[in-house]
Protein backbone atom coordinates (compact mmCIF):
# COMPACT_ATOMS: atom_id res chain seq x y z
CA UNK A 1 0.00 0.00 0.00
CA UNK A 2 2.92 2.38 1.24
CA UNK A 3 4.32 1.73 -2.67
CA UNK A 4 1.12 2.64 -3.59
CA UNK A 5 1.18 5.96 -2.00
CA UNK A 6 4.43 6.57 -3.41
CA UNK A 7 3.36 5.86 -6.84
CA UNK A 8 0.50 8.14 -6.51
CA UNK A 9 2.62 11.29 -4.71
CA UNK A 10 5.48 10.65 -7.83
CA UNK A 11 2.79 11.20 -10.71
CA UNK A 12 1.31 14.21 -8.45
CA UNK A 13 4.47 15.72 -8.32
CA UNK A 14 5.56 14.80 -12.22
CA UNK A 15 2.51 16.83 -13.51
CA UNK A 16 2.77 19.34 -11.31
CA UNK A 17 5.91 20.00 -12.68
CA UNK A 18 5.00 19.58 -15.72
CA UNK A 19 1.74 21.94 -15.18
CA UNK A 20 3.82 24.38 -14.07
CA UNK A 21 6.63 24.37 -17.15
CA UNK A 22 3.09 25.01 -19.18
CA UNK A 23 2.21 27.63 -17.02
CA UNK A 24 5.59 28.99 -17.67
CA UNK A 25 5.57 28.16 -21.51
CA UNK A 26 2.00 30.10 -22.06
CA UNK A 27 3.32 33.53 -19.58
CA UNK A 28 6.63 34.01 -21.54
CA UNK A 29 4.15 33.15 -24.89
CA UNK A 30 1.78 35.66 -23.59
CA UNK A 31 4.71 37.99 -22.87
CA UNK A 32 6.24 37.90 -26.09
CA UNK A 33 2.74 38.34 -27.86
CA UNK A 34 2.09 41.20 -26.02
CA UNK A 35 5.69 42.81 -26.83
CA UNK A 36 5.52 42.06 -30.35
CA UNK A 37 1.96 43.69 -30.68
CA UNK A 38 2.87 46.77 -28.72
CA UNK A 39 6.11 47.20 -30.75
CA UNK A 40 4.21 46.61 -33.87
CA UNK A 41 1.54 49.09 -33.17
CA UNK A 42 4.21 52.13 -32.35
CA UNK A 43 6.24 50.74 -35.06
CA UNK A 44 3.21 51.65 -37.26
CA UNK A 45 1.93 54.79 -35.47
CA UNK A 46 5.92 55.95 -36.44
CA UNK A 47 5.15 54.88 -40.31
CA UNK A 48 2.19 57.02 -40.08
CA UNK A 49 4.29 60.23 -38.31
CA UNK A 50 6.62 60.27 -40.84
CA UNK A 51 4.50 59.75 -43.81
CA UNK A 52 2.82 62.95 -42.51
CA UNK A 53 6.26 64.88 -42.36
CA UNK A 54 7.06 63.57 -45.79
CA UNK A 55 3.96 64.89 -47.35
CA UNK A 56 4.26 68.23 -46.02
CA UNK A 57 7.53 68.19 -46.79
CA UNK A 58 6.95 67.16 -50.39
CA UNK A 59 3.94 69.82 -50.49
CA UNK A 60 6.32 72.72 -49.73
CA UNK A 61 8.37 71.32 -53.06
CA UNK A 62 5.98 73.20 -54.99
CA UNK A 63 6.04 76.60 -53.53
CA UNK A 64 8.25 79.54 -53.46
CA UNK A 65 9.37 80.44 -50.56
CA UNK A 66 8.07 83.94 -51.08
CA UNK A 67 4.56 82.33 -50.81
CA UNK A 68 5.25 80.33 -47.70
CA UNK A 69 3.38 81.29 -44.81
CA UNK A 70 6.40 82.25 -42.29
CA UNK A 71 5.44 80.06 -39.52
CA UNK A 72 6.39 77.35 -42.30
CA UNK A 73 9.41 79.05 -43.26
CA UNK A 74 10.70 79.39 -39.57
CA UNK A 75 10.14 75.77 -38.29
CA UNK A 76 11.28 74.24 -41.46
CA UNK A 77 14.43 73.36 -39.13
CA UNK A 78 12.91 71.80 -36.89
CA UNK A 79 10.70 69.86 -38.90
CA UNK A 80 13.60 68.41 -40.82
CA UNK A 81 15.30 67.45 -37.26
CA UNK A 82 11.90 65.97 -36.07
CA UNK A 83 11.95 63.80 -39.76
CA UNK A 84 15.53 63.21 -38.97
CA UNK A 85 15.01 61.91 -35.66
CA UNK A 86 11.64 59.59 -36.34
CA UNK A 87 13.62 57.75 -38.84
CA UNK A 88 16.31 57.14 -36.52
CA UNK A 89 13.76 55.79 -34.20
CA UNK A 90 11.88 53.77 -36.92
CA UNK A 91 15.01 52.28 -37.88
CA UNK A 92 15.49 50.93 -34.17
CA UNK A 93 11.81 49.38 -34.46
CA UNK A 94 12.04 47.21 -37.22
CA UNK A 95 13.55 44.12 -37.86
CA UNK A 96 16.39 43.31 -41.04
CA UNK A 97 13.92 42.32 -43.66
CA UNK A 98 12.81 46.40 -43.90
CA UNK A 99 16.46 47.96 -43.98
CA UNK A 100 16.58 48.48 -47.10
CA UNK A 101 13.84 50.36 -47.11
CA UNK A 102 14.41 51.83 -44.12
CA UNK A 103 17.81 53.42 -45.76
CA UNK A 104 16.40 54.56 -48.39
CA UNK A 105 14.28 56.61 -46.62
CA UNK A 106 17.17 58.10 -43.98
CA UNK A 107 19.32 58.82 -47.24
CA UNK A 108 16.29 60.76 -48.36
CA UNK A 109 15.92 62.61 -45.08
CA UNK A 110 19.43 62.74 -44.31
CA UNK A 111 19.69 64.62 -47.79
CA UNK A 112 17.20 67.52 -47.07
CA UNK A 113 17.99 70.82 -46.61
CA UNK A 114 16.38 73.82 -45.74
CA UNK A 115 17.33 75.85 -48.42
CA UNK A 116 16.56 73.45 -50.81
CA UNK A 117 13.27 72.55 -50.01
CA UNK A 118 11.08 75.18 -51.81
CA UNK A 119 10.83 75.90 -55.47
CA UNK A 120 13.53 77.46 -56.92
CA UNK A 121 10.82 80.45 -58.03
CA UNK A 122 7.48 80.96 -59.02
CA UNK A 123 7.33 78.85 -61.82
CA UNK A 124 9.49 75.81 -61.08
CA UNK A 125 9.03 73.24 -58.45
CA UNK A 126 12.04 71.27 -56.92
CA UNK A 127 11.10 68.54 -59.39
CA UNK A 128 14.03 66.42 -57.70
CA UNK A 129 13.23 66.79 -54.27
CA UNK A 130 9.74 66.14 -54.84
CA UNK A 131 11.20 62.65 -56.81
CA UNK A 132 13.35 61.88 -53.97
CA UNK A 133 10.64 62.39 -50.79
CA UNK A 134 7.91 60.41 -53.50
CA UNK A 135 10.94 57.63 -53.26
CA UNK A 136 10.59 57.86 -49.31
CA UNK A 137 7.07 57.97 -49.24
CA UNK A 138 6.65 54.39 -51.30
CA UNK A 139 9.46 53.11 -49.11
CA UNK A 140 7.75 54.44 -46.12
CA UNK A 141 4.51 52.33 -47.43
CA UNK A 142 6.58 48.93 -48.11
CA UNK A 143 7.83 49.00 -44.58
CA UNK A 144 4.10 50.02 -43.46
CA UNK A 145 2.94 46.88 -45.76
CA UNK A 146 5.60 44.53 -44.38
CA UNK A 147 4.90 45.34 -40.71
CA UNK A 148 1.08 45.08 -41.20
CA UNK A 149 1.53 41.31 -42.51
Amino acid sequence: MSQYNACLQTAAAICSAIAAIVALYVATSTFRFQRNSLLKKASIEQIMKLLTQLYYLRSLTGQPALAIADEDFTKLRERISETRAGVMVLESMLSAPASADVKRVRDVVNSLREEKVFAQDQNTPNVNLSAQLGEAISALYSIYHTEIK
